[in-house]
């Protein structure tokens, strides 16, 4: 997973030397996931853009989504094996770093359509808690590879100053690498294959 993390940063430094008109930009996101426990979290996240052979743009994005829970689920009070079913309280999160390429293809009034694929390294993991006894349950955090499509709605610059509104679309489809600690007996609740639907709102300022 470190290996791929730092292939993405190198690939995106590589590509950032001696061009012009970048962009750095905030964004927040809703998501929409087939896995219970992250579910349909909320999101924030930091991006660099900048134009690469004329018209295509390669854009990193630094992100991490939340995703919080309550259901009726057992905790165990000893190594004898004895539970006690109780409101259990979870924390999800995923954290990611995505490489992408998005290449402009319709322009009308002062909006741009562009689309693009990306690639992602991504971290699942979460805390779990009984809400009566305070105890832990251990959660098996995961690694996954990430392909995705990007569909992306960008203005023009707003009032003649190098700001720009961004509306993205984003279509997520993540794939096992492994799990981040080696544990036995406990859950993984993401060895599963996920399809994430994601829709972010963001503002970026051109340099």
């Amino acid at each position: 997973m470190k290996k791929l993390l730092i292939t993405i940063v190198v690939i995106s430094f590589v590509f950032s030397q001696d061009v012009f008109s970048q962009e750095i930009g905030i964004i927040g996101s809703k998501s929409w996931t087939n896995n219970q426990e992250l579910d349909n979290p909320f999101g924030f996240g930091l991006y660099l853009s900048q134009p690469l052979f004329q018209k295509l743009d390669v854009r990193v994005e630094f992100s991490r989504c939340t995703n919080q829970r309550k259901y009726l689920g057992k905790t165990y009070i000893d190594t004898l094996g004895y539970s006690i079913t109780e409101i259990i309280k979870s924390n999800s999160f995923m954290n990611s770093i995505e490489l992408s390429f998005i290449y402009p293809i319709l322009k009308f009034y002062s909006f741009n359509l562009k689309i693009g694929p990306g690639i992602s390294a991504n971290i699942l993991d979460a805390d779990k808690k009984g809400k009566e006894t305070g105890r832990s349950i251990g959660v098996l955090g995961v690694d996954k590879f990430g392909l995705s499509l990007l569909i992306n709605l960008v203005t023009d610059e707003i009032a003649s100053v190098p700001f720009h509104m961004n509306c993205l679309y984003k279509r997520n489809y993540l794939g096992y690498i492994g799990p981040t600690r080696v544990a036995t007996d406990i859950e993984n609740p993401f060895k599963d294959f996920v399809n994430i639907s994601e829709l972010q709102i963001g503002l970026s300022y051109s340099f």
